[in-house]
């Protein structure tokens, strides 16, 4: 991997996995690169949501987030590994 951006990606992941379960994929991203520019948040956010992850939304209320000295609200989104293999067979009746 000679392309600093892809190593910069790649450590970000790394990091990024080495912590899941997230429970909060925004409120992660926030506390782990608490100086990133809203551009640099939105990113992260879309590099994470375009991986194989299982994301779910966590309860139903919104939370506030500062990001770069604006306010943004948003439901928390829990991130995980997707289950590795086919999905359990359903019981039968």
């Amino acid at each position: 991997m000679s392309d600093p951006a892809e190593r910069v990606w790649a450590a970000f992941f790394e990091r990024f996995e080495a912590a899941l379960p997230v429970d909060d994929m925004l409120g992660w991203v926030l506390e782990n690169y608490p100086t990133a520019t809203e551009r640099q948040v939105m990113a992260m956010v879309q590099r994470i949501a375009g991986r194989d992850y299982l994301i779910r939304p966590v309860g139903s209320s919104e939370r506030r987030y500062v990001v770069a000295g604006d306010t943004w609200n948003a439901f928390p989104q829990r991130v995980a590994f997707k289950p590795k293999g086919p999905p359990p067979a359903p019981p039968l009746v």
